[in-house]
């Protein structure tokens, strides 16, 4: 369940050829990041930290004061790190936020969470995949996938 580093490819949070262990804090959630197709099976672990960690919650969650700057620039990076991965983007666009990540990992955070941007619960990145292990396991079969679409304009 933990990547390897020959596996490892470019996210949000890490540049290719260093895993990082991207969590998320309820079932739905961790379902909903993998996109799955109807009737996929998809593996879900449960995982448990291994050592105590501090974390940067880039979430929204009331912390800051209404109109404070502050809140502005964690709600922006929020949004960045929240960015649906899809298979057509350029690797350069991850820079930016793997350059956040390297950041707080400097400062000796071990992680990042962020909202996530297909389900309702959030994301939390690990840098090192060695502070959580896994404790159980669950296969799903995906049953039906929901999609919700505006119109925006014509070609």
């Amino acid at each position: 369940m933990k990547p390897k580093p020959s596996c490892a490819r470019e996210g949000r949070a890490n540049p290719k050829g260093i895993p990082f262990l991207y969590l998320a804090t309820d079932t739905d959630t961790a379902l909903a990041e993998v996109r799955p197709w109807v009737r996929a099976l998809v593996s879900v672990a449960e995982f448990r930290l291994t050592h105590p960690v501090k974390t940067v919650n880039c979430t929204s969650d009331g912390y800051f004061g209404a109109g404070d700057d502050e809140e502005g620039v964690w709600a922006a990076i929020n949004e960045a790190f929240a960015q649906p991965v899809n298979p057509s983007d350029d690797v350069a666009d991850y820079v930016p936020t793997q350059v956040l990540a390297e950041l707080f990992k400097v400062h000796g955070l071990d992680g990042i969470g962020y909202r996530s941007s297909v389900g309702k619960g959030q994301n939390i990145a690990i840098f090192d995949p060695t502070l959580a292990e896994p404790v159980s396991f669950m296969v799903f079969e995906v049953q039906s996938v929901s999609l919700t679409a505006d119109k925006v304009g014509y070609p």
